[in-house]
This record gives structure tokens, sequence and C-alpha cells, in this order.
């Protein structure tokens, strides 16, 4: 077992070391789930050495990091002395997490709380704890659940609540068997004991005594059914049951494993000299008693209230007045001052439920006004939000408007330049078939090519004069662009582009974009189907569009502009082919 305890860590460790990645820091909490609550300190120190990768943790590993931190400590008896990492957790799994990390989120801010004196709101806590608890889902942290009823007991126990904290310990027992924790079970039957007693229910102690005896006998627990029976035996020495009260001491001296070879119990269970002692005084034996009664003077217990008592009850039997007067004296006094003692804890405890619900109420009035401020910042937002909307929409349709009247105009004026141009190729072709001897139509012609090339210098010069996005604006609002990109809609009347479109679109280029018509279009290395590609890719056409006006796949087209780029530009890739061709 101490090669596991030893072994077991360090094999974790070693994983932890290995982890690169998001889900490797997963697994690593996950083997630290696995150990947490049998090894809490080997656990600590894996979580503390996760922190040099924190820097790459998720929000949602993060926030499991931390919580199995706190959880760690908590379970090392690590005192916590604030309670604000508690709250940004319990705020991150009440909206993020499981009902068990919700339920433990809770449960160590209650431990926070606890550990900072203010007991009432760790045990509001430990209640939140409790109603996030998924009691009939199969992964149930029942382990956590035990802890939070046994916290909750211990707190009823210290606010003299024994009513409620025999309700805990009963769901702790209960929630314990549901978790196979035989022992803890038991545990949880056992420790009502004492709250009974504070009932003076002492037919409830006899009865939970007998049956945890016999349940820890019947589990293999001798030395616990042996330690059940002091309060047993304290309140059968106090029936006059003394035979069935030695019975159980000899049990409980023999085989519990408290007792030393000299007889001396325990630390923190000397109590029971004062049993020892009731013993031997109904026994008659009253040296005996006086030695136990003394025994238990040193360890001041009780505020040596049961010593001083029982030394009364030795010097009565003595009939030594002078004794009697002063225990008699002593039992008053240490009386009184247990008295003193329990109003002053009474108070304390009034005095914190008083602060925490001025605090509770503060609290609630900070959260309606932060409530209402943050719907009145919504509907702030929500307003200006609406304004924005508003304007960008009215600047929006003011630009698009604007932007379709100059490119239409722009069109036009790469229209009119086209048409120019080809009526003066047509003209100088006319003039090429004239005679020579016609003068007056050579005259006439002449007059018109001048007149032509005055248009068309004028619209090369206002063409050069435009920035290059009104240029490109100029090329997109032409017909035969126009043509295209109907064809390219794909409707069901459209047809395929003809040769005729072809050339007009190569025409097009050739005046408009004479370097690109120089470099790709009169290039010999390409194909016919690589140039009407590289057209249709500079004019913006989509994948889709040019399979559909060219009749191929899309894949198709995709290898062909991927021939395209590495023929022209030495790049593997059809996504960077227009990019390049723009740039011509």
């Amino acid at each position: 077992m101490r090669a596991v305890r030893v072994l077991f860590p360090i094999f974790v460790l070693y994983v932890l070391i290995a982890c690169t990645g998001q889900r490797s820091h997963e697994r690593a909490l996950q083997n630290v789930r696995s150990i947490i609550n049998e090894y809490p300190d080997s656990a600590l120190r894996l979580l503390d050495s996760m922190e040099v990768y924190s820097d790459d943790f998720s929000e949602s590993t993060r926030m499991q990091w931390l919580l199995l931190q706190l959880s760690a400590q908590n379970k090392c008896y690590i005192d916590f002395h604030s309670d604000s990492l508690h709250k940004i957790l319990v705020d991150y799994f009440d909206h993020h997490g499981t009902s068990n990390e919700r339920m433990t989120a809770h449960y160590l801010l209650g431990r926070a709380y606890s550990d900072m004196g203010e007991a009432p709101m760790a045990l509001r806590c430990y209640q939140d704890a409790v109603e996030c608890a998924d009691t009939m889902a199969t992964d149930c942290d029942f382990y956590t659940l035990c802890s939070v009823y046994g916290q909750m007991a211990t707190m009823f126990n210290a606010q003299h609540l024994p009513k409620e904290a025999i309700e805990s310990w009963e769901r702790y027992s209960h929630f314990a068997q549901r978790d196979h924790d035989t022992f803890s079970s038991i545990k949880g039957k056992e420790l009502q004991i004492p709250s009974y007693y504070h009932l003076n229910d002492t037919a409830n102690c006899l009865k939970l005594t007998e049956e945890c005896h016999r349940l820890y006998t019947v589990y293999g627990y001798p030395e616990e059914a042996a330690s059940i029976y002091p309060t047993a035996i304290l309140i059968l020495l106090r029936n006059g049951q003394w035979q069935r009260a030695h019975q159980m001491m000899q049990e409980y001296e023999g085989k519990s494993g408290l007792f030393d070879d000299d007889g001396n119990i325990a630390s923190g269970r000397e109590k029971y000299y004062y049993s020892k002692g009731l013993y031997y005084m109904e026994t008659h034996r009253v040296d005996s008693a006086e030695y136990f009664f003394r025994k238990l003077l040193n360890f001041q217990r009780n505020r040596n209230y049961d010593a001083y008592k029982g030394l009364h009850a030795v010097y009565h039997e003595r009939r030594n007045v002078d004794s009697i007067m002063k225990y008699s004296t002593l039992c008053e006094q240490a009386l009184d001052s247990i008295q003193a003692d329990d109003q002053s804890d009474a108070m304390i405890a009034t005095h914190s439920l008083y602060n925490y619900s001025r605090q509770e109420k503060m609290a609630g009035q900070k959260a309606l006004e932060a409530e209402q401020t943050k719907w009145r910042m919504k509907l702030v937002v929500s307003i200006v939000l609406f304004l924005a909307v508003l304007l960008f929409f009215f600047f929006y349709q003011r630009y698009k408007r604007l932007r379709l009247s100059k490119e239409k105009e722009l069109g036009q004026m790469n229209s009119d330049y086209l048409t120019a141009v080809s009526k003066y190729e047509q003209i100088i072709q006319e003039l090429q078939v004239l005679e020579v001897d016609k003068e007056q139509a050579i005259q006439r012609k002449q007059e018109e090519i001048s007149k032509l090339l005055g248009q068309i210098d004028g619209y090369k010069k206002k063409f050069e004069e435009l920035p290059n996005h009104d240029k490109e604006a100029a090329i997109m609002g032409s017909d035969i662009v126009h043509s295209f990109q109907e064809m390219a809609k794909g409707n069901r009347d459209a047809k395929l582009p003809t040769d005729g479109d072809w050339q007009r679109l190569m025409g097009m280029f050739a005046k408009s974009l004479p370097t690109f018509y120089e470099g790709i279009l009169t290039n010999d290395a390409l194909t016919k189907l690589e140039k009407q590609i590289c057209m249709l890719c500079r004019l913006n056409f989509s994948n889709g569009q040019i399979s559909m006006l060219l009749d191929k796949s899309t894949q198709s087209v995709t290898n062909t502009k991927t021939k395209v780029n590495i023929k022209l530009f030495g790049q593997k890739s059809a996504t960077s082919l227009k990019k390049n061709l723009m740039r011509m």
C-alpha cells in the first residue's frame, strides 16, 4: 500500500509533465480527481505543478483547475482567509458547471466563510450546495455531499441545535450508504449519539450504540465497535446499571486500542475518567474513584466541573465536611463559568446572525439597485444600437445610390469610348478599300477620322485620369461585362457566350486594359480555355459562374486556374491567380 501511495502520484506527475495541449490538460485534471479524496496532499502538489501550463488553459480548464486546487487545500486543512476566488468560481459554475461542480463551488465558499468565522453565511452556502446536488444522477458526487452534511451537523452542534444536527448526520449516513461507503454510513449514525444525549433521549443513545456496535463488528471494524461505548457507559452508570456498564468498560479498555500499557486513554478522550470514577463509586471503592477524579483534574475539561462533582461525591461518602464545602463551592464556580461561556456563545451566535441578516438585507438592496442599473443600461444600449443601425442603413443606401449612378455613368462613358474606337477602326478599314482617286470620299472619311480621334483622345484622357477603383467600375459597367453577368445568373433561358461575345470581351480588354491584353490574351503559352478563364477571373466571376459560362465543372475550373498560375506566375495555387492578374 505504501508503494502504491508513493508510485501512483509519481505516475500522475509524469503524465502532467508530458501534457501538451488542451486535451492533455483535461486528462491531467481527471487523474487528479481520481486521487484527490484519498491523497489530497499529493493532488495539491500535482495541481500546483500545473501552474506553469496555466497560460495555455481554456477558461473551462482554468476554472476546473482552480476548483480542484481549492478542494485539495480544503482537504489538507489549509485555512481560507478570503472568499473572492470562491465567489468567482460559484458565479462561473452556476452558469457553466455540472450539478457536482456547482455543489462543490458552493461548499468551498461555505468552508471559506467558516474559516473566516462567518458561521451563518457558511451555513447558507452549505444549504445552497445541497440544493445543487442531483441525487438521482448516476454520477452524483456523494462524497462531497456527505462532506456538506458533515459540516452542517458540526455547525449545528456548535450552535447547540441537536435536532438539526441529528437530521444532518442522518442525511450524511444515508448518502454515504448511497456512495457504498459503509464505514462513513455507520459513523454518521454514531455521531448522532451526542446530540440525542444533549436532548436527554437516553433510549435512542443506547439503541444507536448497540446498532453501531453490531454494524462495526459485522463489517470488520472491531476497534471502532469497542470505541462506541463511552456515552452508553455514562448513561448506564447514572441509571445504576453498573454491571452492564462494567462489561462495556472492559471491552472499551481492552479492544478499542485507545489505552496505553499504563491504562492512560488517548488525548481528547479524558472525560472517560469521570465514568471510571463513577463506576468505582457505585462499587464502593472510594479511593479508586478519587484517583480517577483527580486524574481528570489534570486535563481541565469542562472547567473541571465533572472532576469537582466527583470529588464532592467522594468526600460526601467519607463525610468530610470541609472538603464537601470546598468542592461544593468549586462545583458552583465551575458551573457558573460554564453558564457564562454558554451565554457568551449565544450572544456571539446572535450577533453573527444579526450581522448576517443586516448584510443579507444590504446585499439584497445592492442587488436590486444593480438589477435596475442593468436594465437602464440595456435600454440605453438598445436605443443607441437602434439609432446606429438606422444611421448606417441611411448612409449605406445613399452610398449605394451614388455608387450605382456613378457606375452607370462610367459604364456609359466606357461604352461610348468602345463605340468610338470600333467606328474608328471600321472607317479605317473602309478608307483602305477606297480607290485613291476618290478624293471627296477620302476627305470626308479623314474628317470623320479626325473627329473620332479627338473623341477617342478625350475618352482616353478621361479614363486615364480616373482612380483605379473608378476605372474598375467603368470596366465592370460596360455592356459586354453586363452581358456576361446576365448569362452567368443561370436563368432558364440563359445561353452560353458565343465566339462573337468572347471577341467583344477580348476587344474590351485590348482597349481598356492593354497591359493585361498583351500579357495574357496574346500569350501563345495559354490555351483558348485558359485565356477565357483569365478574363472571367479578372472580372471577379466566381468559380461557379465561370463553370456555368464555360459549361465546365467547378473542379475543372479550379485545376485550370492552378495550371495558369503556374505558367504565368510560378505559383502552384488557384486562389492567388486573381490577385496576380489584378496587378497587370
